[in-house]
């Protein structure tokens, strides 16, 4: 599965419309395989750490996968460089701050963003559209189409300016829940 995932990102890196469809058929048959691997592991009753670690990992080196290949392949054009390592970078540090915030304080993951942003259906249609749209896996589907409609020049801009908003929008939260609770 992860394996499918590199060559897509590989293929994206070559320029040509007919790589960006290759590049994204390999994406859909990682998503293929990333849904099938636990449904075979479960009917043949395999299970092991090593699995689910890959499985944990695998949407994350995917995600890196397919923008340092549009990196490669726009190279030259310094927008496309910029943002597409913003995307990679701030995507890796919204995936690691949870992990920082709970070794600062066990209140500040998990459930803490509930009460503070969903006191009503919209603002928790929005969040989850937002946090959607930053899943690998819908990445992937993005890529899809952009790889169809011929415009993955304009991947790498639209993730990287988001992630870089979508990581600070992030911290405000986190930030107002840890001044409310110094407080008590």
């Amino acid at each position: 599965m992860i394996l499918a995932g590199i060559i897509g990102g590989i293929f994206l890196a070559f320029p040509g419309y007919l790589y960006g469809i290759i590049g994204v058929l390999f994406l859909q048959l990682f998503l293929i395989l990333d849904c099938v691997d636990g449904e075979v592991a479960r009917s043949k009753q395999i299970f092991s750490t090593k699995g689910k670690f890959l499985d944990l990992i695998a949407n994350d080196i995917v995600f890196v996968s397919i923008f340092t290949g549009l990196i490669v392949k726009f190279y030259p054009n310094p927008i496309i460089l910029t943002t597409g390592f913003c995307a990679i970078l701030f995507f890796l540090l919204s995936k690691l701050f949870p992990f920082y915030a709970k070794a600062a304080d066990e209140k500040l993951t998990g459930e803490y963003l509930k009460p503070f942003l969903f006191n009503n259906g919209l603002k928790l249609k929005t969040f989850l559209l937002v946090k959607n749209i930053t899943y690998p896996p819908t990445v992937i589907l993005i890529a899809t189409a952009a790889a169809v409609l011929n415009i993955l020049a304009y991947l790498p801009i639209f993730y990287g300016i988001y992630f870089v908003f979508y990581y600070f929008a992030s911290l405000f939260p986190r930030l107002k829940n840890r001044s409310e609770y110094d407080k008590n």
